[in-house]
């Protein structure tokens, strides 16, 4: 005798054919969306979703890539935000992870070295904007990055080495280069502590009044010598002289002016 259970299965196949012939399984074993936020009864293949209602909006050349090449499709929430997931480090983890603060979507090549070093000691300006980062980033291989100190020296030592007007190295110039140069440009050479630090000559009387260091340094070769009279003050000594018979320890010669005038004015 035939089972209850085996006639009542029979039935249901009998009676609901179109069940067993038109129901398929899904995919995607984990999905939090119903099927119409990326498929349409037209054409089901055709995909399309707003990647915008996530936390990871397609700019650039990610607008280009199917669902695939990211996700895994039996699990959407199987992918990793992350650069690095999809490309390459060329850089083998000497940088930061995120790719973005030097690349961007539009062209991977083409880097925004503005942005990167927005944020860092050394931001990107004047002559230094015409470099690519391989010039200052170079390492051992290939693709290795190498991170710098913000010394100008680390790149400029031959044009320390080899400065000649005046020599920096038998000067004993300091390696700070800032103090004198800028990075919006090279030349002319400016060293703007002079002011605080010996004599102001960007300000007050002597401001304007000088072409370059050898307008007072006559001593192309020994900065720590002066003249005031030899380009600038054309006084007759003995009008000099009369002028401070008052003056204990009085003596005509610039090191002796500078004792008294350290602020470059007459009635000091």
């Amino acid at each position: 005798m035939i089972s209850r259970f085996l006639l009542f299965g029979l039935f249901i196949i009998m009676v609901f054919p179109w069940e067993s012939s038109f129901a398929q399984k899904s995919p995607h074993i984990r999905l939090n969306f119903p099927c119409e936020t990326c498929h349409n009864t037209q054409q089901w293949h055709s995909v399309r979703f707003n990647h915008e209602q996530t936390k990871f909006p397609l700019t650039g050349q990610h607008v280009k890539l199917d669902c695939k090449d990211c996700h895994n499709l039996k699990n959407f929430s199987d992918v990793i935000p992350a650069c690095n997931s999809c490309h390459t480090d060329i850089h083998h983890d000497r940088l930061y992870p995120d790719c973005d603060r030097c690349h961007t979507t539009q062209n991977w090549i083409l880097l925004d070295f503005y942005k990167a070093h927005a944020s860092t000691s050394m931001p990107i300006l004047g002559s230094h904007a015409q470099l690519d980062c391989p010039t200052c980033h170079r390492g051992a291989v290939e693709g290795e990055w190498r991170r710098l100190r913000s010394n100008c020296y680390d790149c400029h030592r031959t044009d320390y080495l080899s400065a000649q007007n005046p020599v920096h190295s038998d000067l004993n110039f300091g390696l700070i280069c800032e103090d004198c140069h800028s990075q919006i440009s090279w030349n002319p050479a400016l060293f703007q502590k002079h002011d605080s630090q010996y004599f102001p000559i960007y300000t007050g009387d002597h401001k304007g009044e000088w072409e370059n260091c050898t307008t007072c340094h006559f001593d192309n070769g020994n900065y720590t010598t002066f003249s005031c009279f030899l380009n600038c003050h054309e006084h007759n000594q003995s009008e000099t002289d009369s002028k401070h018979h008052e003056v204990s320890g009085y003596r005509y010669d610039s090191n002796a002016c500078y004792s008294c005038h350290r602020n470059g004015k007459g009635e000091d």
